[in-house]
Protein backbone atom coordinates (compact mmCIF):
# COMPACT_ATOMS: atom_id res chain seq x y z
CA UNK A 1 0.00 0.00 0.00
CA UNK A 2 2.67 2.67 0.42
CA UNK A 3 3.92 2.52 -2.96
CA UNK A 4 0.83 3.48 -3.85
CA UNK A 5 1.63 7.65 -4.14
CA UNK A 6 4.66 6.20 -5.89
CA UNK A 7 2.27 5.27 -9.19
CA UNK A 8 1.35 8.74 -10.36
CA UNK A 9 3.44 10.77 -12.65
CA UNK A 10 5.71 13.48 -10.68
CA UNK A 11 4.94 16.47 -13.46
CA UNK A 12 4.13 17.17 -16.79
CA UNK A 13 6.38 18.61 -19.71
CA UNK A 14 5.19 21.74 -21.55
CA UNK A 15 2.82 21.16 -24.03
CA UNK A 16 4.67 22.86 -26.69
CA UNK A 17 7.32 19.77 -26.71
CA UNK A 18 6.46 17.56 -29.50
CA UNK A 19 8.07 13.84 -29.95
CA UNK A 20 7.42 11.17 -32.50
CA UNK A 21 5.45 8.27 -31.84
CA UNK A 22 7.33 5.42 -31.58
CA UNK A 23 5.08 2.37 -30.91
CA UNK A 24 2.67 3.12 -33.63
CA UNK A 25 3.19 4.52 -37.30
CA UNK A 26 -0.86 4.94 -37.84
CA UNK A 27 -0.42 8.03 -35.17
CA UNK A 28 0.00 11.26 -36.37
CA UNK A 29 3.06 13.22 -35.36
CA UNK A 30 1.42 15.75 -34.29
CA UNK A 31 -1.03 14.31 -32.68
CA UNK A 32 0.59 12.97 -30.12
CA UNK A 33 1.96 15.91 -27.74
CA UNK A 34 4.43 14.98 -25.21
CA UNK A 35 2.67 16.44 -21.89
CA UNK A 36 -0.87 16.51 -23.59
CA UNK A 37 -3.72 14.13 -22.22
CA UNK A 38 -4.77 11.26 -24.79
CA UNK A 39 -8.18 12.69 -24.38
CA UNK A 40 -7.16 16.18 -26.40
CA UNK A 41 -5.34 13.33 -28.96
CA UNK A 42 -7.28 11.85 -31.88
CA UNK A 43 -9.53 8.59 -30.90
CA UNK A 44 -6.74 6.50 -32.91
CA UNK A 45 -4.19 7.38 -30.07
CA UNK A 46 -6.26 7.69 -27.28
CA UNK A 47 -7.86 3.89 -28.24
CA UNK A 48 -4.36 2.81 -28.71
CA UNK A 49 -3.08 4.24 -25.42
CA UNK A 50 -5.68 2.47 -23.27
CA UNK A 51 -5.06 -1.10 -25.62
CA UNK A 52 -1.57 -1.10 -24.51
CA UNK A 53 -2.23 0.08 -20.83
CA UNK A 54 -5.17 -3.04 -20.73
CA UNK A 55 -3.08 -5.11 -22.38
CA UNK A 56 -0.13 -4.76 -19.86
CA UNK A 57 -2.73 -4.97 -16.81
CA UNK A 58 -4.30 -7.99 -18.22
CA UNK A 59 -0.63 -9.49 -18.37
CA UNK A 60 0.64 -8.58 -15.22
CA UNK A 61 -2.49 -10.16 -13.79
CA UNK A 62 -2.32 -13.52 -15.20
CA UNK A 63 1.21 -13.73 -14.18
CA UNK A 64 -0.05 -13.17 -10.62
CA UNK A 65 -2.45 -15.50 -10.95
CA UNK A 66 -0.32 -17.97 -12.30
CA UNK A 67 2.83 -17.79 -9.38
CA UNK A 68 0.01 -18.03 -7.00
CA UNK A 69 -2.00 -21.29 -8.55
CA UNK A 70 1.68 -22.67 -8.26
CA UNK A 71 2.28 -21.47 -5.08
CA UNK A 72 -0.91 -22.65 -3.84
CA UNK A 73 -1.19 -26.68 -6.23
CA UNK A 74 2.23 -27.09 -6.42
CA UNK A 75 2.97 -28.46 -2.84
CA UNK A 76 6.94 -28.71 -2.77
CA UNK A 77 6.97 -24.85 -4.34
CA UNK A 78 4.10 -24.02 -1.32
CA UNK A 79 6.42 -25.80 1.08
CA UNK A 80 9.84 -23.68 -0.05
CA UNK A 81 7.96 -20.63 -0.01
CA UNK A 82 5.93 -21.00 3.38
CA UNK A 83 9.20 -22.20 4.85
CA UNK A 84 11.47 -19.10 3.43
CA UNK A 85 9.79 -16.41 5.00
CA UNK A 86 12.88 -14.16 4.47
CA UNK A 87 11.91 -14.40 0.23
CA UNK A 88 9.12 -12.73 0.92
CA UNK A 89 11.29 -9.39 2.50
CA UNK A 90 13.57 -9.96 -0.43
CA UNK A 91 10.22 -9.65 -2.92
CA UNK A 92 8.63 -6.29 -0.49
CA UNK A 93 12.09 -4.50 -1.18
CA UNK A 94 12.41 -5.20 -4.70
CA UNK A 95 9.36 -4.53 -5.57
CA UNK A 96 10.27 -0.60 -4.16
CA UNK A 97 13.41 -0.86 -5.91
CA UNK A 98 11.66 -2.31 -9.56
CA UNK A 99 9.03 1.08 -8.93
CA UNK A 100 11.11 3.96 -8.52
CA UNK A 101 13.54 2.75 -11.43
CA UNK A 102 10.31 2.12 -13.57
CA UNK A 103 9.62 6.09 -12.65
CA UNK A 104 13.65 6.96 -13.44
CA UNK A 105 13.37 4.61 -17.10
CA UNK A 106 9.57 4.85 -18.15
CA UNK A 107 10.33 6.43 -21.46
CA UNK A 108 12.78 4.25 -22.41
CA UNK A 109 11.75 1.42 -24.58
CA UNK A 110 11.96 -1.66 -23.97
CA UNK A 111 14.25 -1.07 -20.47
CA UNK A 112 10.31 0.03 -19.14
CA UNK A 113 8.95 -2.89 -19.84
CA UNK A 114 11.50 -5.19 -18.52
CA UNK A 115 11.53 -3.00 -14.94
CA UNK A 116 7.95 -3.58 -15.27
CA UNK A 117 7.76 -7.28 -15.52
CA UNK A 118 10.28 -7.07 -12.22
CA UNK A 119 7.90 -4.96 -10.85
CA UNK A 120 4.99 -7.34 -11.10
CA UNK A 121 7.03 -10.29 -10.58
CA UNK A 122 8.03 -9.01 -7.28
CA UNK A 123 4.40 -7.97 -5.59
CA UNK A 124 3.42 -11.01 -7.48
CA UNK A 125 5.44 -13.21 -4.94
CA UNK A 126 4.19 -11.13 -2.19
CA UNK A 127 0.55 -12.21 -3.21
CA UNK A 128 1.18 -15.61 -3.94
CA UNK A 129 2.81 -16.01 -0.73
CA UNK A 130 -0.45 -15.08 0.56
CA UNK A 131 -2.44 -17.44 -1.55
CA UNK A 132 -0.40 -19.97 -0.56
CA UNK A 133 -0.52 -19.49 3.35
CA UNK A 134 -4.34 -19.51 2.92
CA UNK A 135 -4.04 -22.54 0.65
CA UNK A 136 -1.66 -24.80 3.33
CA UNK A 137 -4.06 -23.29 6.21
CA UNK A 138 -7.67 -25.11 4.19
CA UNK A 139 -8.85 -21.32 3.28
CA UNK A 140 -7.79 -22.42 -0.26
CA UNK A 141 -11.57 -21.33 -1.27
CA UNK A 142 -11.51 -17.84 0.31
CA UNK A 143 -8.90 -17.33 -2.71
CA UNK A 144 -11.21 -17.59 -5.42
CA UNK A 145 -14.05 -15.64 -3.73
CA UNK A 146 -11.85 -12.64 -3.31
CA UNK A 147 -10.59 -13.25 -7.09
CA UNK A 148 -14.31 -13.54 -8.51
CA UNK A 149 -15.22 -10.11 -6.15
CA UNK A 150 -12.32 -8.31 -7.61
CA UNK A 151 -12.65 -9.24 -11.03
CA UNK A 152 -16.01 -7.96 -10.94
CA UNK A 153 -15.81 -5.01 -8.93
CA UNK A 154 -12.70 -3.92 -11.18
CA UNK A 155 -14.57 -4.83 -14.40
CA UNK A 156 -18.01 -2.72 -13.09
CA UNK A 157 -15.90 0.22 -11.88
CA UNK A 158 -13.79 0.50 -15.29
CA UNK A 159 -16.49 0.16 -18.06
CA UNK A 160 -19.08 2.61 -15.39
CA UNK A 161 -15.80 5.11 -15.35
CA UNK A 162 -14.55 4.82 -18.89
CA UNK A 163 -18.72 5.15 -20.28
CA UNK A 164 -19.33 8.22 -18.06
CA UNK A 165 -19.19 12.00 -18.46
CA UNK A 166 -18.29 12.71 -14.96
CA UNK A 167 -14.93 14.66 -13.70
CA UNK A 168 -13.66 12.02 -10.69
CA UNK A 169 -11.02 14.71 -10.01
CA UNK A 170 -12.39 16.03 -6.25
CA UNK A 171 -11.64 12.07 -4.92
CA UNK A 172 -7.80 12.66 -5.88
CA UNK A 173 -7.23 14.99 -2.38
CA UNK A 174 -10.04 12.67 -0.25
CA UNK A 175 -8.66 9.19 -1.55
CA UNK A 176 -4.61 10.00 -0.62
CA UNK A 177 -5.79 11.12 2.53
CA UNK A 178 -7.79 8.06 3.31
CA UNK A 179 -4.63 5.94 2.30
CA UNK A 180 -2.78 8.00 4.91
CA UNK A 181 -5.04 6.53 7.63
CA UNK A 182 -5.60 3.10 6.15
CA UNK A 183 -1.52 3.05 6.30
CA UNK A 184 -1.39 4.27 9.82
CA UNK A 185 -4.04 1.80 10.79
CA UNK A 186 -2.53 -1.35 9.63
CA UNK A 187 0.86 -0.28 11.34
CA UNK A 188 -1.09 0.29 14.59
CA UNK A 189 -2.96 -3.37 13.95
CA UNK A 190 0.28 -4.89 13.63
CA UNK A 191 1.71 -2.82 16.41
CA UNK A 192 -1.01 -3.68 18.75
CA UNK A 193 -1.20 -7.55 17.44
CA UNK A 194 2.16 -7.77 18.36
CA UNK A 195 1.98 -6.71 21.62
CA UNK A 196 -0.73 -8.39 22.38
CA UNK A 197 0.14 -12.09 21.25
CA UNK A 198 -1.98 -12.13 18.33
CA UNK A 199 -4.87 -11.56 20.05
CA UNK A 200 -6.31 -8.45 17.96
CA UNK A 201 -3.77 -9.08 14.94
CA UNK A 202 -7.57 -10.68 12.92
CA UNK A 203 -10.01 -9.26 15.26
CA UNK A 204 -12.48 -6.41 14.45
CA UNK A 205 -10.17 -3.80 13.82
CA UNK A 206 -8.38 -5.89 11.48
CA UNK A 207 -12.15 -6.63 9.25
CA UNK A 208 -12.87 -2.37 9.68
CA UNK A 209 -9.36 -1.85 7.94
CA UNK A 210 -10.53 -4.59 5.39
CA UNK A 211 -13.67 -2.51 4.46
CA UNK A 212 -11.83 0.71 4.85
CA UNK A 213 -9.59 -0.90 2.01
CA UNK A 214 -11.84 -2.13 -0.07
CA UNK A 215 -13.98 1.30 -0.41
CA UNK A 216 -10.64 2.87 -0.84
CA UNK A 217 -8.82 0.93 -3.82
CA UNK A 218 -12.45 0.19 -5.21
CA UNK A 219 -12.73 4.48 -5.60
CA UNK A 220 -8.96 4.47 -6.70
CA UNK A 221 -9.86 2.12 -9.30
CA UNK A 222 -12.40 5.03 -10.23
CA UNK A 223 -9.90 7.73 -9.95
CA UNK A 224 -7.00 5.78 -11.61
CA UNK A 225 -9.37 5.08 -14.65
CA UNK A 226 -10.39 8.51 -14.89
CA UNK A 227 -6.99 9.49 -15.18
CA UNK A 228 -5.43 7.82 -17.60
CA UNK A 229 -8.81 7.97 -19.86
CA UNK A 230 -8.19 12.24 -19.29
CA UNK A 231 -5.40 13.19 -17.80
CA UNK A 232 -2.52 11.16 -18.09
CA UNK A 233 -0.13 11.37 -21.89
CA UNK A 234 0.48 8.48 -24.42
CA UNK A 235 3.81 8.32 -23.26
CA UNK A 236 2.39 7.78 -19.54
CA UNK A 237 1.22 3.89 -20.09
CA UNK A 238 3.62 2.09 -17.52
CA UNK A 239 2.43 4.81 -14.82
CA UNK A 240 -1.05 3.96 -15.71
CA UNK A 241 -0.44 0.24 -15.65
CA UNK A 242 1.34 0.27 -12.11
CA UNK A 243 -1.20 2.53 -10.95
CA UNK A 244 -4.06 0.08 -12.04
CA UNK A 245 -1.79 -2.92 -10.98
CA UNK A 246 -1.50 -1.51 -7.00
CA UNK A 247 -5.48 -0.99 -7.02
CA UNK A 248 -6.54 -4.50 -8.30
CA UNK A 249 -3.55 -6.32 -6.31
CA UNK A 250 -4.58 -4.27 -2.90
CA UNK A 251 -8.59 -4.60 -3.58
CA UNK A 252 -7.87 -8.26 -3.48
CA UNK A 253 -6.07 -8.71 -0.32
CA UNK A 254 -8.43 -6.54 1.50
CA UNK A 255 -11.03 -8.40 -0.03
CA UNK A 256 -9.12 -11.16 1.37
CA UNK A 257 -8.80 -10.02 4.40
CA UNK A 258 -12.91 -9.45 5.64
CA UNK A 259 -13.92 -12.69 4.01
CA UNK A 260 -10.94 -14.31 6.27
CA UNK A 261 -12.73 -12.21 9.30
CA UNK A 262 -15.87 -13.91 7.73
CA UNK A 263 -14.81 -17.23 7.56
CA UNK A 264 -13.71 -17.23 11.59
CA UNK A 265 -16.89 -16.06 12.50
CA UNK A 266 -16.14 -12.76 14.04
CA UNK A 267 -13.61 -14.36 16.25
CA UNK A 268 -10.90 -12.29 17.65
Amino acid sequence: KTMKAGAYAQGVPPADEKVRMKEDDAFAPDDFMYGASVAHCSPAIRNGFLRKVYGLLTSQLLATAALSCAFMFHAPSRQLVLGTPSLLLVSLVASFGFLFACHAYKDSHPSNLALLGGFTLSIGYSVAYTCAAFQANGMGQLVLQAFLLTAAITVGLSVYTLKSSRDFSFLGAGLHGALGVLIVGGLLNILVGWLTGGALFHGAFSFVLGLLGAVIFSAFIVYDTWLISQRLGPDQYVQATIALYLDVVNLFLELLRILQYLNDGGRE
